[in-house]
């Protein structure tokens, strides 16, 4: 089996919430817990490590586990 070489390369946000922040390129899974099982709970603003307020006011902090991943 042949495995791909190619890489994304990373791209940054040049203003607003997000400046200095990969948006663009390569992303990962996510963490596996402690039983081994892959968690699939990532967002965009993880991804970015930035925070994200929701509509209802809620605020929350990206997970460490998360940052760079996507699922």
């Amino acid at each position: 089996m042949r495995r791909c070489s190619i890489r994304a390369h990373a791209v940054t946000a040049g203003n607003g919430p997000a400046k200095g922040k990969q948006v663009l390129g390569e992303a990962g899974y996510g963490h596996l817990n402690a039983q081994g099982y892959r968690m699939v709970d990532a967002y965009f603003h993880e991804y970015m490590n930035v925070g994200r307020t929701f509509p209802d006011g809620t605020y929350t902090c990206p997970s460490s586990k998360q940052v760079g991943k996507l699922c």
